[in-house]
C-alpha cells in the first residue's frame, strides 16, 4: 500500500515534515526514533534498547518531536497520522 502512496508528495503532512527537516537541518535521528518507539508499542525502554540510546536521550526525542510538529501521540489520530506519514516515508 505504501509503495502506491509514497509516489504522491502532496499527501505528505506538513507537521510531519517539520520534523523530517529538522532532522535534515541538524543531523538528529527524531524521525528514527519515532519510529522505533511506535514499533515497540510506546515502550520507551524498548525501543531505546533497540537504538542503544539512554531512556531519557528517547524521551527528549521524542518530546521534540512533538513539539515541532504540534503532534500529540498521546491522541490516536495523532498517533495514526505519525504512523502513516513513517510508513509513506520508506
Amino acid at each position: 500500500m505504501f509503495a502506491l502512496l509514497g509516489g504522491h508528495p502532496e499527501l505528505a503532512d506538513p507537521r510531519f515534515a517539520r520534523v523530517r527537516d529538522y532532522d535534515d537541518d541538524h543531523g538528529t535521528s527524531l524521525v528514527e526514533s519515532l519510529e522505533a518507539y511506535l514499533a515497540a508499542g510506546m515502550n520507551v525502554r524498548d525501543a531505546a534498547a533497540v537504538l542503544t540510546v539512554h531512556p531519557n536521550t528517547l524521551r527528549y526525542r521524542v518530546d521534540r518531536a512533538q513539539q515541532l510538529s504540534g503532534l500529540d501521540l498521546g491522541d490516536p489520530g495523532d498517533r495514526l497520522l505519525t504512523e502513516l506519514q513513517l510508513g509513506l516515508r520508506r
